[in-house]
């Protein structure tokens, strides 16, 4: 009784090391990658500074005893809600297309692999699969009540705090925290978690029911992307959640608020980086763009409803004018979309398209 109280300890032990040590380990990471790539300003070396990070956290978290899955999970967080001032333009805009077609590869990957894997667990014959697809089906359970544990009270907390002024993120209704906790599909984190266990323990025998565990994962994917993933949207439809032009006019009117910023930015810029005032014709020349920009958002939006300066560098203020009007733009979004007051698909795509004039721009 006691060696096994002693084990069940020291299990518990490793599972926290594992948890502090990945967590934290990715934090520090993701503040070191951030100062990183401060310091870098081409598209190419960002990008490979993204992809290459993570596989070395992962290996640097599994040689101290920590969770490599956890230490890339808080790496990514961080790095998606710290690192875009980080980036350049064109760095982001390479990465995000790089990203996405990692996301879609991997994604894809993983789904063949859990057809393997499960023909693998099943023909494993170590643990009963009677009781083994019960324990699945019934843990498939409680993952699901205790993401509405979890969404409801925070939803109300943070409707608290909107009322009491301490807070900036939209407050859901009822009817959008069941989606949102209907919404809690597992994909591959679940998976890479239960294969990242170790096939053996210390002693050199078999990692204790580790098919079972592994079969269990996998049983929680395949039921909430069934079960949870094919009635998502006839439970949208059903508590009329969202409209499809919500997201349409959203983005409409932060782009004609960015582009705002912008201008506001450009008229208040006196001086260079150098401390150098503007030329008045590189003022005006770029006060004329952002004017124009925003002439046509809310054209569309009403629709729908001089100086003499160095001769060896005569673009040079224009570029760094409209630098800081982007810069200007792309903070707006991105306090916006920390704060809640949009949503993070408007944003990403506001800022999708200020990248995309911030690379051609400066060309």
């Amino acid at each position: 009784m006691v060696a096994g109280t002693v084990s069940a300890g020291q299990i518990g032990l490793e599972l926290v090391e594992a948890v502090v040590v990945g967590t934290g380990l990715g934090l520090a990471a993701g503040w070191l990658t951030r100062l990183a790539l401060r310091h870098l300003h081409h598209a190419a070396p960002e990008t490979t500074v993204t992809l290459a990070v993570p596989f070395a956290v992962y290996l640097g978290a599994e040689e101290l005893n920590g969770s490599g899955v956890l230490a890339v999970l808080a790496l990514g967080l961080y790095l998606r809600t710290t690192g875009h001032d980080a980036l350049t333009s064109a760095g982001w805009l390479l990465g995000r297309s790089v990203w996405d077609f990692a996301d879609y590869l991997v994604t894809s990957l993983v789904f063949v692999f859990i057809g393997f894997e499960l023909t693998a667990v099943l023909r494993d014959g170590s643990d009963d699969r009677v009781a083994t697809l019960a324990t699945a089906l019934v843990v498939a359970g409680v993952l699901v009540a205790v993401r509405f544990a979890w969404i409801f009270p925070v939803t109300w907390v943070r409707h608290r705090l909107r009322r009491a002024g301490r807070g900036s993120a939209e407050p859901a209704t009822p009817r959008e925290a069941t989606v949102m906790a209907w919404a809690g599909m597992r994909g591959v984190v679940t998976v890479a978690s239960a294969l990242a266990l170790p096939l053996a323990i210390d002693g050199g025998e078999a990692f204790p029911h580790r098919s079972g565990i592994v079969f269990t994962a996998l049983v929680c994917v395949l039921v909430t992307l069934v079960a949870q993933g094919l009635t998502l949207a006839p439970l949208v439809r059903a508590l009329r959640v969202g409209e499809e032009g919500d997201l349409s006019a959203e983005t409409s009117v932060l782009r004609r608020d960015a582009a705002g910023a912008g201008l506001d930015a450009v008229r208040a810029a006196t001086e260079d980086e150098r401390g150098r005032p503007y030329p008045d014709d590189v003022r005006r020349a770029v006060e004329l763009q952002y004017e124009g920009r925003l002439r046509a958002q809310e054209a569309l939006a009403a629709a729908r409803d001089g100086t003499a300066r160095p001769e060896d560098e005569p673009g040079r203020e224009v570029t760094e004018l409209l630098r800081r009007a982007s810069e200007a733009e792309r903070e707006h979004v991105i306090e916006a979309r920390s704060r809640g007051d949009v949503s993070a698909e408007a944003a990403d795509a506001v800022l999708d398209e200020v990248e995309s004039r911030a690379v051609r721009d400066v060309r």
